[in-house]
């Protein structure tokens, strides 16, 4: 049996917390029902640095087992996910830092949910690790955590006992991840079914929307992101973008990069990927005079580019996204 300890944050996601609790109580009937057998494959506990009645987002009280002090050893550290003031929320429980490590130092493994990933980051548990966290908070994460090798486009990574995933609901994925690792691969799908979840999802790149690469403060980028979403189906190149913003090329790839993530060649080619998303998600014109409309001539390269950065390929893209209405 695996005892699974989530410490119940302030501000935390109460979702996460009791999702998680619940999808792994399941697995245990589960897998009970298909071996025939009383085999328990999690114990999970709530646990609180305070007070055992903990308020999460949104003011919702979230009741836990015992207080973090009163657990010594455990086999596996939960860390849910914070609310969207992360900055401030990391600071609310900065005192579970220790805790988390010693419980690492003690042979524990520790896995996050979602923007959870900060305060795994915050113990410097992360340092020269990969992970992924919440697509939207990748320039904030990236900003606070330079060391951590950030791969935003998947949805789980384990890295030698440290798990992370992606944002919101992806923490589903993680808790199918774990039952098929502790309790096979048939209890983790029955329980995948059970629970509607897509089971061989592995990325979140289809989810992310472009805007969050404007949370920086250099006029100068914001002037020339503007001017790329404004004349990208025109042919525009780097010079021509530039030349509008008035710096030099050099200075202008080297502060874009620092301000954005991206090279400026990358966030036009970004610019032109979220424009066909809208499309195919709202319009009914075909694939390739859409791709034509953003400037590619060979809609084969195109489909490349688009599969690298949404994961689907544009017909896949259209067939999932696509509004419909619904007639009854």
């Amino acid at each position: 049996m695996l005892q699974i300890t989530m410490p119940v944050f302030q501000k935390c996601t109460p979702l996460a917390v009791v999702g998680a609790m619940e999808l792994l109580n399941a697995a245990n009937r589960l897998h009970q029902e298909i071996t025939g057998t009383e085999k328990v494959l999690f114990r999970v506990e709530l646990v609180s640095m305070w007070d055992k009645t903990v308020i999460g987002s949104h003011q919702y009280p979230v009741y836990c087992h015992r207080l973090a002090s009163e657990v010594s050893r455990t086999d596996m550290v939960l860390l849910p996910s914070l609310d969207s003031n992360v900055e401030a929320n990391l600071k609310l429980n900065y005192a579970y830092c220790d805790w988390i490590l010693g419980l690492k130092d003690r042979g524990a493994e520790v896995a996050s949910m979602c923007t959870g990933a900060f305060m795994l980051a915050e113990t410097g548990l992360l340092d020269g690790r990969k992970a992924t966290t919440h697509w939207y908070f990748e320039p904030l994460f990236r900003q606070l955590f330079p060391d951590v090798e950030l791969l935003p486009g998947h949805l789980i990574i384990e890295d030698d006992g440290v798990y992370t995933c992606g944002g919101t609901n992806s923490y589903l994925n993680l808790m199918i991840y774990f039952i098929e690792k502790f309790g096979g691969r048939e209890t983790a799908v029955f329980a995948a079914k059970m629970f509607m979840v897509d089971y061989d999802r592995h990325s979140q790149k289809q989810y992310s929307i472009f805007s969050v690469q404007k949370h920086h403060k250099d006029d100068t980028i914001l002037a020339a992101q503007k001017f790329m979403e404004e004349n990208f189906n025109r042919g525009i190149s780097i010079d021509d973008v530039v030349g509008a913003v008035n710096t030099s090329k050099r200075t202008f790839i080297r502060r874009f990069k620092s301000a954005t993530g991206n090279t400026p060649l990358e966030y036009l080619q970004r610019i032109k990927i979220e424009w066909v998303k809208k499309k195919l998600e709202t319009g009914s014109e075909p694939i390739s005079e859409i791709i034509y409309a953003v400037g590619y001539s060979d809609a084969s390269a195109f489909r490349q580019v688009f599969r690298k950065h949404t994961g689907l390929s544009p017909i896949a893209y259209r067939k999932k996204y696509q509004h419909r209405l619904i007639m009854v």
